[in-house]
């Protein structure tokens, strides 16, 4: 008898984590690397400017420059914020997409072990990369139903 695969793709956010979060983290940690450096640079270039300059100035003018130096932070922290985000959900969404086809052949290779025959892998008109497997894995399993049908006529004799 033949077992419906339960479509979950619609209910599973996140197929395989491990994977899945893998390229965003490594992302991001590439990039905070990258900032953390960049600014401590920026920062000692303008600390030994600030030395210099503020120095001599009125309190008034060093008052207005840590005032537009705490915003130009603000803005850059959400700036950073809002591209880790980004980059985030962009990896994330990219390797679902790589993920998905990976987990519809494993159902239908565990079905075909199961017995079902009958079962065909349906992939997204998106998913280019495993067309030709997926084609080929229905090939086979529609070879193997077919002989499975011939010989079940000959098991009743």
């Amino acid at each position: 008898m033949s077992r419906p695969l339960i479509d979950s793709r619609r209910t599973v956010r996140i197929l395989e984590p491990a994977f899945e979060l893998r390229l965003p983290f490594y992302l991001v940690l590439a990039t905070t690397i990258f900032v953390v450096a960049f600014a401590w640079n920026g920062w000692a270039a303008f600390r030994r400017l600030a030395e210099l300059t503020l120095a001599d100035s009125p309190d008034a003018f060093i008052g207005t420059i840590w005032e537009q130096t705490h915003a130009f932070l603000i803005v850059s922290g959400a700036m950073l914020t809002g591209y880790l985000a980004l980059v985030s959900g962009v990896c994330l969404a990219f390797t679902h997409r790589l993920i998905g086809p990976r987990i519809a052949l494993t159902r239908q290779i565990e079905a075909m072990k199961n017995g079902d025959y009958g079962s065909r892998v349906k992939l997204r008109k998106y998913d280019v990369v495993f067309r030709e497997l997926a084609r080929d894995l229905n090939d086979l399993a529609s070879i193997l139903e077919h002989s499975e049908k011939r010989r079940q006529p000959e098991a009743r004799l």
